[in-house]
C-alpha cells in the first residue's frame, strides 16, 4: 500500500488562511474565484461556476462588470493582465 495522507479542515470562516484574514468571506470568495480563473488563464463561465461549492454565478457577474475578470468571448472568462492579485 501506499503512505497515508492526511489533512486538516476548516470552513473558511474558520481557517487561518490568509483569504479569511478581513473575516470577510464574500470577499475571499471573490479573491478565490479570481485566482482561479488567472491560473486557468482562460476559462469556461459554466467550469468556472462548478469549481465552487457555493454559487459562483452572481459574483461572476459583478467580478465582470467591476472590469476584474473580463469575457474575450461569449462563454469565456480571463483575468485582465493590469488587475493585482486581491480584488
Amino acid at each position: 500500500m501506499g503512505k497515508p495522507h492526511t489533512s486538516r479542515l476548516a470552513r473558511l470562516d474558520q481557517s487561518p488562511h490568509p483569504l479569511n484574514r478581513t473575516g470577510d468571506g464574500e470577499s475571499a470568495h471573490r479573491q478565490l474565484i479570481v485566482a482561479g480563473v488567472r491560473a486557468a488563464v482562460v476559462a469556461p463561465t459554466d467550469d468556472v461556476e462548478r469549481w465552487f461549492a457555493w454559487p459562483a454565478h452572481e459574483v461572476i457577474a459583478e467580478l465582470v462588470d467591476a472590469g476584474t475578470l473580463m469575457t474575450p468571448a461569449r462563454g469565456w472568462l480571463a483575468v485582465l493582465a493590469d488587475v493585482p492579485n486581491t480584488p
